[in-house]
């Protein structure tokens, strides 16, 4: 990013205040977000927000700690597809960006994750990011039931 022209940064800060001004993106500040829960429980603690964020076009959730809850804090083999790690959190098209601060990972191919192990160790002090995307399940999948 540093190498991006100043311009552009300002023309992307501008175009996002606008779609937060015209409310084409919502920043939904609910109490369900500060709670220890798993999102897999959000439906019968915060059932507006379940609805809500079932309507949306898309779920932009950043961070690893909104990763882990999304993902129940199961530790599953970095293989699994994201879309079926996020159980019944899959409510819409979802993208996550973070930083790896957890072997906590899902959605990757065999020779990424295997790429993955060697840099295992140095998970905790932030050397990774990363950004998935899982669209709309087309029927509820649950890993669970």
């Amino acid at each position: 990013m540093k190498e991006m022209p100043k311009t552009y940064i300002r023309n992307l800060v501008s175009r996002w205040r606008n779609y937060i001004q015209n409310e084409k993106w919502q920043i939904i500040v609910r109490k369900f977000w500060c709670l220890p829960n798993n999102y897999n429980e959000l439906k019968s603690i915060d059932p507006w927000l379940y609805k809500t964020l079932s309507e949306s076009k898309l779920i932009i959730l950043k961070g690893d700690i909104n990763y882990q809850k999304a993902l129940g804090d199961y530790n599953r083999n970095p293989e699994i597809p994201l879309s079926i790690a996020l159980d019944s959190f899959h409510l819409t098209n979802t993208v996550f960006v973070r930083i790896l601060k957890s072997d906590l990972i899902c959605g990757l191919d065999k020779t990424t994750a295997k790429k993955l192990d060697t840099f295992i160790r140095n998970i905790s002090k932030g050397y990774l990011g990363i950004i998935q995307f899982t669209d709309k399940p087309q029927q509820p999948q649950c890993l669970l039931e």
